[in-house]
């Protein structure tokens, strides 16, 4: 992203990108190859976002093996979570950090690039929620969808389920029953919670698609 738009204008940035663990760091770890979520080659910094599964206590456990892996092995460790989006001063601190290890000093940057670097998190949150209510909306239609199906077809509670169904629906009627009655699993993992805001269930749909 160019600094007149908020951003670094780094450009030496590869994602999802594999750093095999050398044989004398094998002790530190359980892995053979990390995948970097994004790395600045120049500063050698790994910018890892951390979803929610991240505060499991054993997922924190790993985390902290890696982050001593890396930078036995010289990379920083930069960690970006929701809330690094959510808030201003969050978002002002991450890209501080960015800022430092690229050595990128502030006499470089726009004078008015605290302005700019706030209308990007605002664009961001927005492009982060419009996705996110797309997905909500396609998981309601689906649930929805599967409710009129199942209210067309006995359950397995129902006493009427014993009964010889017409011919033409012999054939199928049990195993749309065995899909109808077994547990429905989302794509995204995530289910719709009456008791949840809107935007809880969509950073949790984001969080469990894409991270």
């Amino acid at each position: 992203m160019p600094k007149s738009m908020g951003g670094l204008a780094i450009r030496a940035i590869k994602t999802d990108y594999p750093i095999p663990v050398p044989k004398r760091y094998a002790a530190l770890t359980r892995r053979t190859v990390f995948y970097l979520d994004a790395l600045l080659e120049n500063s050698m910094t790994d910018i890892e976002y951390n979803g929610f599964y991240h505060d499991e206590p054993g997922q924190q456990s790993i985390d902290e093996e890696r982050r001593n892996t890396l930078r036995n092995m010289g990379y920083a460790v930069i960690t970006v979570n929701r809330h690094s989006f959510f808030k201003q001063s969050a978002f002002r601190r991450v890209m501080e950090a960015i800022r430092i290890r690229e050595k990128i000093w502030p006499g470089r940057l726009p004078d008015n690039f605290a302005i700019l670097q706030e209308t990007l998190r605002q664009f961001v949150l927005r492009r982060y929620f419009e996705y996110g209510r797309r997905v909500l909306e396609t998981l309601k239609e689906e649930e929805a969808a599967k409710r009129e199906i199942a209210s067309q077809y006995p359950q397995a509670d129902d006493p009427s389920i014993n009964d010889v169904p017409e011919p033409d629906d012999m054939q199928h009627v049990g195993t749309l029953a065995e899909e109808i009655n077994g547990p429905w699993e989302c794509d995204m993992s995530a289910k719709i919670d009456e008791n949840r805001t809107e935007d809880d269930t969509i950073i949790d749909l984001i969080e469990n698609s894409l991270f």
